[in-house]
């Protein structure tokens, strides 16, 4: 064990702490063994988005993928919150048309993309967001496919009942080293359910999955077409390309944090309490630093060092991680 106190991220202006975040975290090896913990590994969280690789295994293990000539950028979709950038949005698209399915079909919900340039470009052109626009559609669109290979019905595919979500959670829980009973689950921002389950148990999950062929295989697609995973100005894709072909790296909403390290197999998972993404990642900066993963951070140092500046670009603060 590196240390049982958790990371604290504060963040200061003029010297003085303005605010306090708390980090908890666990470290697993290429074997297995703990080798870091933080804060309260016992704490009981909801993974959020950071799962999505493992809920996109279906594709894998049913075949559908092969079946329907998924593309890498595809697969990559699957088990990402993209930004809805125009590429991002051309890669579901051409999916949903694969599919023979609409846009209607998908049970995801819509919002405003994530990236900035692309939501001004909508509100230029006097559109509104779709279901494509969901960072969650290429998830979703992974999830309808398995339905049609397998002959079940695409709608209700987010039910907790339909044997797709069951086939789901019957390879998670085992993954996380727990009975299907044990794992609460909720629903998701997507509309999909949402496993809760203890930190540590949440790490043993990405640690099994690395391990298996098809997790592995997901992961490396996912180190491979980083852009695919998140987008321009987002810490996965910006760690992924830093490090190309090292790391496979998956946000999840409220401070979730996963990265696996495709050399070694170890696994990290952080989960910032207040649910806060600026404590998470430079909580991952200072993690990836102490474990050794990494020597320098300097390509993440918006993310995991950001310099507080004001409207002007005056330097006003800092952030101070121990």
């Amino acid at each position: 064990m590196i240390d049982n106190a958790p990371i604290t991220v504060d963040i200061r202006r003029a010297e003085l702490v303005e605010s306090h975040h708390e980090v908890h975290g666990m470290a697993l090896d290429g074997s297995g063994t703990v080798i870091a913990a933080w804060g309260d590994t016992n704490l009981v969280t909801f993974p959020r988005s950071a799962i999505k690789p493992l809920q996109a295994l279906p594709l894998l293990t049913t075949g559908a993928a092969t079946a329907f000539k998924l593309s890498d950028t595809e697969l990559a979709i699957a088990c990402a919150s993209h930004g809805g950038q125009p590429e991002h949005l051309a890669v579901v698209r051409a999916w949903l048309n694969k599919l023979d399915l609409t846009e209607s079909d998908l049970e995801c919900g819509h919002h405003w993309p994530s990236h900035k340039a692309s939501e001004q470009a909508l509100c230029a052109q006097h559109l509104k967001p779709g279901n494509l626009h969901n960072n969650c559609s290429g998830k979703h669109l992974g999830m309808m496919t398995v339905c049609l290979h397998m002959g079940w019905p695409v709608a209700g595919y987010t039910d907790l009942t339909h044997p797709l979500q069951q086939m789901i959670f019957d390879r998670f829980a085992p993954f996380a080293d727990l009975t299907r009973d044990a794992v609460t689950l909720g629903i998701d921002g997507c509309s999909a359910p949402s496993p809760a389950l203890p930190l540590h148990n949440i790490a043993r999950a990405f640690y099994h999955f690395a391990q298996d062929a098809d997790g592995r295989h997901l992961l490396t697609n996912m180190a491979a077409h980083p852009f695919y995973v998140a987008g321009d100005k987002r810490f996965d894709t910006a760690l992924m390309q830093a490090f190309p072909g090292r790391f496979a790296a998956k946000a999840g909403a409220e401070g979730n944090q996963v990265i696996i390290d495709l050399h070694s197999g170890a696994v990290l998972y952080l989960k910032a309490q207040d649910g806060q993404t600026r404590a998470v990642q430079a909580a991952a900066g200072h993690a990836l630093r102490q474990l050794r993963w990494i020597d320098d951070d300097a390509a993440l140092a918006d993310y995991t060092r950001p310099v507080q500046k004001n409207w002007r670009g005056i330097v006003a603060g800092d952030i101070i991680v121990r």
